[in-house]
């Protein structure tokens, strides 16, 4: 791919590569290894059940029930480390966005808007929960094969991901459903008139904010193109048939929501239908498919000490189950039949990765984990970077589609054997990283990172990036402005400091007509001027839209998300604050393991690509 290189990075080399490594990033507290998902703490528990009660009381008994059994049961893990709001394994187990069960506000409205949050969310992963091959729940409809279908023609966007669909239409029907529920519920008698106006008040900004949300997540799934409706004639995005209705001025309220309720309840009673979403996923996962394969089988005894071996479909590897689990389910087969598939048309490798062995897919007629080992032989290929990947390990996770498992390299005479142990029955590859910036391997923190910019076209281009140069703010501004994916805009600007002929003038004047930037001062944009921490936040709530709420926030809310920082009053400005709190309460700025947030400091190269990485994610969950 063609890049521009800009002014702002050049490197004139000589034959001299200079390799900055950082091994922190206190920007997003991504860098480094990542936390493992955790029980909920006791606090975060209350705020689980919170939302359990709120689903009793919007007449989802069940889906209440089942929260409350799946923390019973510990299958709901935080996350501290997760970028997506909320994820659920192949087995079942739910993953949540720490942000999801952090204190609830005092006011009632914003309570209300939390914890509404919170019981969609685990709406959503509920119903991934359902349609996890290794979970032993399915829902009807679903089969084993649908999770790796769906997600693998999704990822080469030749057909639908029918998972999201369900899990999407299922939610945004929830907040219709929700508003119709608030908007019948009558108002207390007995008030005097200024409560039963506030009553009034807060009912009408509660179900005007569970229609929003709707119309919100409906617009997402658009963006995600999880319906692929300009792949299929027959299918339309449901974001445009909202819009449809609510562009019907004929129509009351009453009967928008009506209506839309009505389209949900259509598309989700027809998505096994024929030619509908699974159906169509199905059959674009099946062309795919290789036709060699390799299959054996064991007598399905549970906690068998037995061992199967199969080698791949003509050799190079092989995997072996060395005894079985003791809640081994067959149903009612008396064998455990496992088959490899030499995979014809494999998946895409997440950027900064290349996939150089075949693909395999493993597939099983157990409904529970089978642990195995498997290892790939690689003549002519070595490496310590080598590492073994596995498909579709989780649902909503927009940075991986694979999974990287623990990975063993043992090099003989000119063959490299790589191993690694799963318990998943899904593809499986050997990747090595491969970066155009030769300054960037692949164990740094910021490589995966680095590689999705790159692969966005979000970076200049080159062989040198210098991750830990400091970054201008022209250069900061370049890079949000691509990021956000805005229309360019050559108009004037008041900033005397950027000439018509900089390469940056067309990105500076599109970030001030989209009130991203109002300069250092009115007529000074700070071209060339190095850009600490607390302006690139300012910068990052800015474009996700949230100034407002940041500026909006109260005091004790605002000192609850700042006060840990040590070095808030003398290396953050005041004017800050509200920023960096707005981006703490978000995750977007977690600050040093020292208890810092370093607010004045500097920022580096590898730190701006980190928080440009993260704030794409959030705004391809979350909207602008």
């Amino acid at each position: 791919m063609k890049r521009r290189r800009g002014p702002g990075i050049r490197l004139i080399a000589f034959g001299l590569v200079l390799v900055f490594m950082l091994a922190f990033s206190g920007i997003t507290g991504i860098a480094g290894e990542d936390q493992p998902p955790v029980a909920p703490t006791e606090e975060q528990e209350e705020v689980i059940n919170e939302a359990a009660d709120f689903l009793e009381d919007m007449d989802m008994e069940d889906m209440a029930e089942n929260v409350r059994q799946w923390l019973e049961d510990d299958k709901i893990k935080v996350d501290p480390d997760m970028s997506a709001n909320g994820s659920t394994t192949r087995t079942g187990n739910i993953r949540l966005r720490r942000n999801f069960v952090s204190p609830l506000p005092e006011d009632e409205l914003a309570k209300f808007k939390r914890i509404a949050d919170l019981a969609q969310l685990l709406l959503h992963e509920k119903t991934h929960a359902h349609q996890a091959p290794e979970g032993e729940a399915l829902a009807d409809g679903v089969s084993e094969g649908d999770w790796d279908a769906s997600f693998d023609v999704m990822s080469e966007c030749i057909g639908p991901d029918a998972l999201e669909v369900e899990a999407y239409y299922k939610q945004i029907r929830a907040f219709l459903l929700w508003a119709e529920k608030v908007d019948e519920e009558p108002i207390p008698e007995g008030l005097s008139e200024e409560d039963q106006t506030a009553a009034q008040t807060l009912k009408d900004a509660k179900k005007a904010w569970l229609v929003a949300q709707a119309a919100r997540w409906a617009v997402i799934l658009k963006r995600h193109n999880f319906e692929k409706a300009t792949e299929n004639e027959d299918i339309e995005y449901l974001a445009d048939r909202f819009a449809e209705i609510d562009g019907n001025s004929e129509l009351t309220d009453a009967e928008k929501l009506q209506q839309k309720i009505d389209i949900l309840n259509d598309l989700i009673d027809n998505l096994f239908e024929d030619g509908s979403f699974y159906d169509w996923a199905r059959e674009e996962y099946e062309a795919k498919r290789g036709e060699e394969e390799a299959t054996d089988a064991m007598p399905a005894v549970p906690g068998s000490p037995d061992v199967l071996t199969i080698e791949f479909p003509g050799g190079g590897g092989h995997i072996i189950i060395e005894g079985l689990p003791e809640n081994l389910d067959v149903g009612l087969s008396e064998m455990l039949t496992v088959s490899i598939y030499d995979f014809m048309v494999p998946p895409e490798p997440d950027p900064g990765y290349a996939i150089v062995s075949p693909v395999y897919e493993i597939v099983w007629n157990s409904l529970v984990p089978i642990p195995f080992d498997i290892t790939f032989e690689m003549e002519g290929i070595g490496g310590h970077s080598l590492r073994i990947g596995a498909f579709a390990m989780s649902r909503t996770d927009i940075n991986h589609d694979w999974e990287f498992l623990p990975t063993e390299v043992v090099s003989e005479e000119g063959t490299s054997y790589v191993s690694a142990s799963s318990d998943a029955g899904t593809m499986f590859a050997v990747m090595s990283p491969v970066m155009s910036f030769i300054d960037m391997p692949g164990d740094h923190w910021a490589f995966e990172a680095t590689a999705r910019l790159d692969s966005k076209d979000i970076l200049d281009g080159g062989v040198i990036l210098m991750p830990g140069m400091e970054v201008p703010r022209e250069l900061f501004v370049m890079y949000l402005v691509k990021a956000l994916g805005l229309e360019l805009i050559e108009e004037p600007i008041p900033f005397t400091d950027v000439p018509p002929e900089s390469p940056y003038y067309t990105y500076i004047s599109t970030a001030y007509h989209n009130e991203l930037t109002t300069g250092v001062e009115p007529d000074r944009f700070g071209l060339g001027e190095i850009i600490p921490r607390e302006q690139s936040i300012t910068f990052l709530i800015r474009a996700i839209g949230m100034e407002e709420e940041a500026l909006s926030m109260g005091e004790d809310e605002m000192w609850g998300h700042i006060d840990s920082f040590f070095d808030i009053y003398t290396d953050c400005s005041e004017w800050a604050y509200p920023y960096l709190a707005q981006a703490k309460k978000l995750l977007l700025a977690e600050g040093y393991p020292d208890g810092t947030m370093k607010g004045k400091a500097l920022l580096t190269h590898a730190e701006v690509i980190t928080l440009i990485d993260r704030i794409i994610t959030h705004v391809a969950y979350n909207g602008r």
